[in-house]
């Protein structure tokens, strides 16, 4: 009993002494309780360090408080890996947003184009629209009033869509300027036959 007061008092001592082992203290009593049987050297078992090991904890202490710097480095490090892979995909999410933004865009000036050719062969009365929504033969307002409406509308969706999920926004406005850019393209061709 006297040697498990000593040894207790012991570490007590080289915890107060460094200013790190006030954290380690646990780690020092369990290790000590693990390895050390009581009057015993080296031998494995429950128990606290015999007297003969009361002065060497300072340097277990020493070890345990290096080993938690190492420990707090490492933690350090991964923090700042996760940090590094957040800015990473929220860079890339960001991207897809400007991205869906641009093909949007494309898709709106795509479609002014088409409004545009559509009241010039009207106009020139080359053409007519076989657009069911417009009518045969729409007037300038309504070609423009509708398209002002359909733009803002699906800039609105897509733009929404961009929020929650870029991949899928970016996706939509590619589909839509890629119809569009067809259509606007058939209309030239047509445009050039007719001349």
């Amino acid at each position: 009993m006297r040697n498990q007061s000593i040894s207790v008092a012991g570490i007590a001592l080289a915890t107060f002494l460094l200013p790190q082992a006030a954290a380690a203290q646990t780690n020092i009593q369990s290790l000590a309780a693990d390895t050390y049987a009581p009057g015993a050297h080296a031998t494995s078992g429950v128990g606290i360090l015999p007297i003969s090991y009361s002065l060497t904890p300072a340097v277990a202490v020493s070890a345990v408080a290096e080993q938690s710097v190492s420990q707090q480095q490492q933690a350090s490090s991964q923090e700042q890996q996760r940090l590094a892979a957040n800015r990473a995909a929220w860079a890339k999410f960001h991207g897809m947003q400007h991205d869906a933004i641009r093909w949007e865009l494309g898709y709106l000036a795509l479609s002014a184009v088409d409004a545009a050719q559509l009241m010039n062969c009207l106009h020139a009365h080359t053409c007519h629209e076989a657009n069911p929504i417009y009518g045969r033969h729409p007037s300038t307002a309504r070609i423009i009033l509708t398209k002002a409406i359909g733009g803002a509308f699906h800039f609105w969706l897509v733009n929404g869509m961009n929020k929650r999920n870029p991949r899928e926004a970016r996706l939509t406005a590619q589909l839509s300027a890629g119809i569009q850019g067809f259509i606007v393209a058939i209309n030239f061709t047509g445009a050039l036959k007719d001349n």
